[in-house]
């Protein structure tokens, strides 16, 4: 029987403008495995603007069936180049990512495009990657679980995979704690990932529907859990 992992960890909040409560998330009993040193953990990140965005997921009777961060950076290229290099990540938060042994969906994607087609999220040149990742500040980056991607025929370009959990909340907690994240994406033909870093710019109600939804799916994790029998 699935039970909710026994640490937790309540994140203090101080968010601009919002009067919030602490968000519970669960760490698992299990170690995280250590980073392997690739270069990925040797790339200098960039430190620039990433911009975060919330979405919900609902299922049939309207409760709250996930929670999806999206990260996105852009640096400018060369000169005569009027486009943007673009890094998009994204992670999907469901109820099993509370419990002990759970996981999280992580995406990633990387594309070129002009100013006007970022802002109306139509990118022109989508880049293949072979790796993505996001990491809190402090904490271990998103991997995939037994290194196994998993095929989005809808999104060709976009490289899936399940990670554990616990880098995951990390991740979310601190786009709601506004402490920095990394963003990283390994594209096909460069030697080094880029990775990039920032505090997320979020908007407030953006911060509120993202806390919200992990208190929701916190909550509907806990009810699935039967008291241990006396």
């Amino acid at each position: 029987m699935p039970r909710v992992t026994s640490r937790f960890r309540l994140a203090s909040l101080a968010l601009a403008a919002l009067a919030v409560a602490p968000l519970c998330s669960v760490q698992a009993q299990t170690k995280a495995p250590s980073p392997s040193k690739t270069p990925a953990q040797t790339s200098s990140p960039l430190t620039t603007r990433l911009d975060g965005s919330a979405n919900v997921y609902r299922d049939a009777v309207g409760q709250v069936a996930g929670c999806a961060l999206r990260v996105v950076g852009v640096e400018p290229l060369p000169a005569p180049r009027e486009v943007l290099r673009a890094t998009d990540l994204s992670l999907l938060i469901g109820v099993d990512s509370f419990l002990e042994g759970g996981s999280a969906l992580v995406g990633a994607s990387s594309y070129e495009a002009t100013p006007a087609a970022l802002r109306t999220n139509q990118p022109t040149t989508p880049l293949q990657v072979s790796d993505g990742w996001l990491q809190a500040a402090g904490g271990e980056r998103t991997r995939a679980l037994g290194g196994q991607q998993q095929p989005n025929p809808s999104q060709p370009n976009t490289y899936t995979y399940r990670t554990a959990a616990l880098p995951a909340l990390d991740v979310i907690n601190a786009a709601l704690t506004e402490r920095e994240v990394d963003a990283g994406v390994q594209r096909a033909g460069e030697t080094r990932p880029e990775v990039l870093r920032a505090r997320l710019t979020m908007p407030a109600a953006e911060r509120q529907s993202l806390l919200d939804c992990m208190n929701a799916l916190a909550g509907r994790a806990r009810a699935q859990v039967k008291p241990a029998a006396r």
